[in-house]
C-alpha cells in the first residue's frame, strides 16, 4: 500500500497567529502518537516573507490517516483545540506515488521544501507525473537538492502533487532560471515531530 501525505496549506496573518498553530499542532502530537501507522507531521513557514505555512502529516497507508483524521476531529472538541484557533486551511490527501532521494520518511526534517500543485487533462495523468519527473530530475544536478516525492490527490486522481527538497534557500533559488519571478513556494521548517523526539 502506498503512504498517505496529508498537505494542508495556509496563509496567517500575525505571527502570534503562527505561535497558536504552533501550541495546537504540539498539543495534537501525543494523541496521534497512538495511531498504528502515523509516521510523523512538519510544518514549514514561507521563505518569500509571507506568513504562509505548509504543513505534512504521513502516514504508511490509508487506513492509518483515516484512523488518524479521526483522532484530530476527536481533539478538535476538546477545551485545548478550540482554544488555538485556526484559519482556512487548503487540505490535500495524497496518495504517494513515487519517492526520490531523502524525501522518504526523513521529508519530515528536510530543511527546505518546494512545492507544485498541477492539474493534468483527464485521463493524462501519466503524461504530468513524467514532466514532473523530468524537471525533478534536471534539478538533481543541483548542489542542495536532495530528493523529491510525488502524490496524486485521492479526491482528484489528475492532481499531482510534488515537494522537492533542499538544504537552504540559496540551492532552491538555482533551480530558478535567471530573472524570473519563481511561481513555486519555498518553505523553512519551523517544527517537526522528528525534531521533538530527537530533543
Amino acid at each position: 500500500m502506498p503512504e498517505t501525505l496529508i498537505v494542508n496549506r495556509t496563509s496567517l496573518d500575525t505571527q502570534a497567529a503562527i505561535e497558536r498553530v504552533h501550541a495546537f499542532q504540539l498539543s495534537q502530537w501525543p494523541f496521534l502518537a497512538t495511531v498504528d501507522g502515523y509516521l510523523g507531521s512538519g510544518t514549514w513557514i514561507a521563505c518569500d516573507g509571507g506568513l504562509g505555512l505548509l504543513a505534512l502529516h504521513l502516514y504508511r497507508d490509508g487506513a492509518s490517516a483515516d484512523a488518524g483524521l479521526q483522532v484530530i476531529a476527536g481533539h478538535l472538541l476538546t477545551p485545548s483545540g478550540t482554544a488555538s484557533g485556526s484559519s482556512p486551511v487548503d487540505t490535500i490527501r495524497t496518495q504517494t506515488l513515487e519517492v526520490s532521494g531523502q524525501l522518504g520518511a526523513d521529508i519530515l526534517s528536510a530543511p527546505y521544501l518546494s512545492m507544485t500543485v498541477r492539474i493534468a487533462e483527464p485521463g493524462h495523468q501519466a503524461h504530468l507525473l513524467q514532466a514532473l519527473r523530468d524537471v525533478l530530475m534536471e534539478c538533481a544536478s543541483i548542489g542542495g537538492f536532495t530528493g523529491y516525492r510525488i502524490g496524486f490527490s485521492e479526491s482528484l486522481k489528475e492532481e499531482l502533487v510534488s515537494l522537492a527538497g533542499w538544504t537552504s534557500r540559496e540551492a532552491f533559488l538555482k533551480s530558478v532560471p535567471t530573472g524570473i519571478v519563481p511561481s513555486v513556494r519555498c518553505f523553512k521548517l519551523a517544527w517537526s515531530t522528528t525534531e521533538a523526539q530527537a530533543t
